[in-house]
C-alpha cells in the first residue's frame, strides 16, 4: 500500500486554496460555474424521472372504454349515474379521433346532437360503414324540427343527384385524394397492360376514366369555397340577426340535432343555412362544427 505523507497533503490543500483564491481575485466572488452546472443537472434528471412517472401516477385513471364498460353496465338500475360516465367516456373519445365511439356515449348520456356531430365525422373518414350509416338515419328520424325541401316535385331526380353531390363532397379530402390516386394508378395499369399485349384501349374506355376522375378532382376543389357543416346541440331560439334583441327566425325553437351549413360568426353568433335554404342565427353555445 502507498504511503501518502503529511506534507503531500499539505501541499495538495495549497494549491487548492490558491485555485480559489485565483477564482475570487479574477471574477470578484467564487466560481460558481461548477455547482450550477450540478445543479442543472441534478434538476434535469429530477425533471425527466417525473415525466416517466407520470403514466405510473395516471395508471388508475379510467380510459374511456372502461367507462363506457361500467357506465353500460349501470345504465339499467342507476341510469343517473351512467350518464356522467358516459360524457366523460366521450370526452376521452373525441381527442382520440375515435368519433364513432364518442357518438355512441353521447347518444347514451342523451346528447343526440353530439351524438350526431361524431357520427357525420365518422361517416366523413369511413363513408362505408354500415353501422354509421345506421346510427345517422336514426337519430335524423328522432329529431323533433323538420325543414321542407324548396325544391318541386318535379325535380325529384335532380334533387337526388345534388343530394348524392353534397354527400360524396362530405367525404374527408385524405378519402377523395385516395379514390383520385387510385383512378389515376388504374389508367396507367391499363395503359401499360395493353402496350403488353399488343392491344389499344377504347376511347370510351379513356372517356369513362377521364369522368371517374374528374368527380373526385371537382370535389375537392368546391370543398375550397363549401360552407362548414354543424349540428345543434341544445334547443335554443334562432334569431333574425347577431343578438337577442332581434325577432325570432321560426314559430318554434330549434331542437338538438338540427344539421346546418355556418356562414358567418359574429360576436358569438352563427348565420346558419338551414336544409330549406332558409337563414337565420344561432348562439354558438348552442352548436357545434363537425370536426
Amino acid at each position: 500500500m502507498q504511503r501518502i505523507s503529511l506534507n503531500h497533503i499539505v501541499g495538495r490543500a495549497s494549491r487548492i486554496r490558491e485555485r480559489v483564491l485565483f477564482d475570487r481575485n479574477a471574477t470578484g466572488s467564487l466560481n460558481t460555474e461548477k455547482p450550477v452546472l450540478q445543479f442543472s443537472r441534478q434538476f434535469t434528471s429530477l425533471l425527466l424521472a417525473l415525466i416517466c412517472l407520470l403514466p405510473v401516477f395516471n395508471s388508475g385513471a379510467a380510459t374511456p372504454d372502461e367507462l363506457f364498460a361500467q357506465a353500460m353496465q349501470m345504465r339499467t338500475e342507476q341510469p343517473d349515474k351512467a350518464q356522467p360516465l358516459f360524457t366523460e367516456a366521450a370526452l376521452g373519445f373525441e381527442p382520440q379521433k375515435q368519433f364513432v365511439n364518442a357518438g355512441n356515449s353521447w347518444f347514451f348520456a342523451g346528447e343526440n346532437g353530439r351524438a350526431l356531430a361524431n357520427y357525420l365525422a365518422a361517416e366523413r373518414r369511413n363513408p362505408f360503414d354500415r353501422q354509421t350509416r345506421e346510427s345517422i338515419t336514426f337519430i335524423r328520424a328522432q329529431r323533433a324540427d323538420r325543414f321542407q325541401s324548396s325544391e318541386a316535385a318535379v325535380q325529384r331526380f335532380a334533387v337526388h343527384g345534388h343530394y348524392l353531390w353534397n354527400r360524396f363532397c362530405r367525404w374527408s379530402p385524405a378519402t377523395r385524394v385516395a379514390l383520385l390516386t387510385l383512378i389515376y394508378l388504374t389508367g396507367w395499369a391499363l395503359f401499360l397492360t395493353a402496350r403488353v399485349i399488343g392491344k389499344r384501349i377504347p376511347r370510351r374506355g379513356w372517356i369513362v376514366l377521364s369522368v371517374a376522375a374528374l368527380i373526385p378532382a371537382v370535389s375537392l376543389l368546391t370543398s375550397l369555397f363549401r360552407p362548414l357543416d354543424g349540428v345543434v346541440i341544445e334547443s335554443t331560439e334562432a334569431r333574425l340577426g347577431p343578438g337577442y334583441a332581434y325577432d325570432a327566425a321560426y314559430d318554434t325553437p330549434l331542437h338538438e340535432a338540427t344539421e346546418f351549413q355556418y356562414l358567418e360568426n359574429r360576436n358569438g353568433w352563427i348565420h346558419a343555412r338551414m336544409p330549406d335554404k332558409s337563414e337565420a342565427w344561432i348562439p354558438e353555445t348552442a352548436c357545434v362544427k363537425i370536426p
